[in-house]
């Protein structure tokens, strides 16, 4: 696979070093892909260029993702956000109402979920 026109510029944020070497394979294969740990790299990246999709673990390693989200989504709300998680949806059902989430994903997803979700055109 190569990367075409349709490449998106996907911004992972995973503390989960195994994880985000998968997706950042996987997902590189078709589109420009950047990694961040913690809010605070992701937050460096996107003020440094503007993904389409930001792809983002719920708990990390000192803190939820909930207020960076929202953070982004006020701020940036052209940027996709995409909860990939294994928490448990009362923890993050929140931001899917609040309009925060574009879309969820399940941990563990299959390859052709995860793709269908990030390439889909947004809402």
């Amino acid at each position: 696979m190569t990367r075409t026109a349709e490449a998106r510029d996907i911004l992972i944020l995973d503390d989960e070093l195994a994880i985000t070497r998968a997706l950042r394979r996987l997902l590189g294969m078709r589109h420009r892909v950047r990694c961040a740990a913690t809010p605070a790299e992701a937050l460096a990246l996107i003020e440094a260029r503007l993904p389409d999709v930001l792809l983002s673990d719920y708990q990390l390693a000192e803190v939820t993702a909930d207020a960076f989200l929202r953070q982004v989504k006020a701020r940036w709300p052209s940027i996709r956000c995409i909860l990939h998680s294994a928490s448990q949806r009362d923890r993050w059902t929140g931001l899917l109402e609040d309009g925060v989430l574009d879309a969820v994903l399940l941990k563990p997803a299959s390859v052709p979920e995860l793709l269908a979700l990030v390439e889909s055109r947004p809402r």
